[in-house]
Parts: structure tokens; C-alpha cells; sequence
């Protein structure tokens, strides 16, 4: 990961989950809908300067919806992955 990127790293991808066949354990996830993600899993909440757990980016979504999501995978190659 390069000094100017910061994300969360994907320990594990369960089976049934609905992203199981678009992220992969060891993506560095960087960004969900153009939102950035901090090294301590959170995001900024608009200009207020109050931070969120990333999980506000997932939930906020209903089931259909199309998530977008900015991910580091092997040696640096940074994707665009929808969901």
C-alpha cells in the first residue's frame, strides 16, 4: 500500500455473503462509493469532523442496490468493483 492510500484489509470474505465472488481475502479496501476509508475503518461524516465505522456506508443501502467499491489487490493494482 502506498503512504497515500488508507483503507481496512479484508481478513476473510464469508461464503454467502453477497461480495464473496468480488473482493478476496487480502484486498486492502480503500473506498465504497467514492467515500474513503481511514486505516481504522471509519469515514468522515460530510464537514462536521465526526467520524463513522465504514459499516454506515453498507447498511445505508437497501437489498438490490449497487455498491461501488475501490480496492487494492495484489502489488499494488488498485479496481473499481460493483457489487
Amino acid at each position: 500500500m502506498k503512504e497515500e492510500h488508507s483503507g481496512v484489509l479484508v481478513l476473510d470474505v464469508e461464503p454467502l455473503a453477497p461480495v464473496f465472488d468480488v473482493l478476496k481475502k487480502h484486498d486492502v479496501l480503500l473506498a465504497i462509493d467514492g467515500v474513503s476509508i481511514a486505516n481504522d475503518g471509519t469515514i468522515a461524516y460530510g464537514n462536521s469532523g465526526l467520524r463513522l465505522r465504514l459499516s454506515v456506508l453498507i447498511t445505508s443501502h437497501a437489498v438490490g442496490d449497487s455498491i461501488k467499491f475501490t480496492v487494492l489487490r495484489y502489488a499494488g493494482r488498485q479496481l473499481g468493483l460493483g457489487v
